[in-house]
């Protein structure tokens, strides 16, 4: 018997019960996260607790828990199911649902309790970094036929259940699908990796593809190895001519694809670049994303064309995505701060900033600063 949890209160799954006109049932009107566990360690939480904020943001339901208190019941339904489950790799699935309303009415309802729902499930085990021994995956491909939010993680996944079971009758255990100028956005329940001459590619995030953590946590942990991954688009024929394919997700970490439509992926088995890959994503999975709650930033306009940066704490290194000419930077210890000068910088901050330390990445900020 595994515990749930259900609008506050831990009880047994098979006894959970929620209301035929909660707006989850009625229209899939809710978000849901699954955050992977290893021997009790969460992998990746802080990211997926933003992607969970930013999904119920888009859907205007405000969020019942803060940062802790999600941490906080991830790990007790863990804990609570370590015994029935007998797996050192559990996932923890989240929902948030708009809540119940006595009746039916396509609007956003005001001032109704969200429901939350929450389960612990044993997860397979993560990929063995060794080409011989790792499970593989024969896909197909088909036309991307879905709506175009598909950058929100909603619990309304009727066209991703639908892609996959059109890969399951191909006797695939995954489809790759494209959309109508025949470019890869991603699986139906994972995103796409391909590699063409030594370059690891994949497709760049916008409304057609969610932000999966498992992809942004491959790229960071490749980044640190000094490993670039390219977010560029990818035509069908580069994935059909690629010499590796992989599937990312949180229960799959990042698995070889060997065969599309049963034609051969490079030589049909795992290849050199994978294994740089799982070997790099193991080393650092538990160290990306963390305590991305205890970091403040500060930005102060100076005179003369520069712009100085405050970050709290103590000494961190930092590498800046900038979209923009700037000259030169120069970084200065200060204190118990770093401080931060930009030479002749009129410059427009280019998705986000990352700060790390001791193989830890923080996600400061995204946003736009210009002067």
């Amino acid at each position: 018997m595994t515990i749930a949890f259900l609008n506050d209160q831990f009880l047994p799954l098979e006894e959970a019960r929620i209301s035929p006109m909660d707006r989850g049932f009625l229209f899939g009107d809710g978000i849901y996260e699954v955050i992977p566990t290893l021997h009790g360690k969460a992998v990746g939480m802080n990211a997926h607790l933003d992607r969970l904020q930013n999904g119920l943001d888009e859907l205007a339901i405000t969020n019942p828990k803060t940062k802790a208190q999600w941490t906080e019941l991830v790990s007790e339904l863990v804990t609570k199911n370590t015994q029935a489950l007998n797996s050192a790799s559990v996932g923890v699935y989240i929902q948030v649902s708009r809540g119940t309303e006595m009746k039916r009415a396509h609007g956003y309802p005001d001032n109704i309790p969200p429901t939350v729902f929450a389960f612990a499930f044993a997860t397979a085990a993560p990929p063995v970094p060794d080409k011989a021994a790792v499970v593989t995956f024969d896909v197909a491909s088909g036309d991307d036929k879905r709506w175009q939010r598909c950058n929100i993680k909603s619990t309304s996944l009727l066209g991703n259940v639908m892609h996959y079971q059109q890969g399951r009758q191909a006797g695939k255990q995954e489809i790759i699908l494209l959309n109508s100028r025949r470019e890869v956005t991603e699986a139906s329940s994972c995103n796409v990796f391909v590699v063409k001459d030594g370059i690891i590619m994949t497709p760049p995030l916008d409304h057609q593809i969610l932000p999966g953590i498992t992809r942004k946590l491959v790229i960071e942990s490749l980044a640190a190895e000094g490993v670039e991954v390219q977010e560029v688009p990818v035509t069908a024929e580069v994935l059909f001519s690629a010499d590796e394919v992989w599937l990312t997700s949180s229960s799959k970490e990042i698995s070889p694809v060997t065969s599309v439509d049963d034609k051969p992926v490079g030589n049909g088995q795992a290849g050199e670049v994978w294994l740089k890959a799982i070997t790099a994503f193991n080393k650092h999975k538990f160290t990306l994303q963390k305590n991305l709650h205890a970091v403040q930033v500060y930005l102060i306009l100076t005179t003369g064309d520069s712009v100085v940066g405050f970050i709290t704490g103590t000494v961190f290194t930092f590498t800046v995505k900038i979209q923009a000419v700037m000259c030169q930077f120069d970084v200065i210890a200060f204190g118990n701060f770093n401080l931060t000068l930009f030479n002749h910088v009129i410059f427009k901050l280019d998705d986000f900033a990352t700060f790390q330390t001791h193989q830890m990445v923080v996600v400061l900020f995204m946003a736009d600063f210009k002067y």
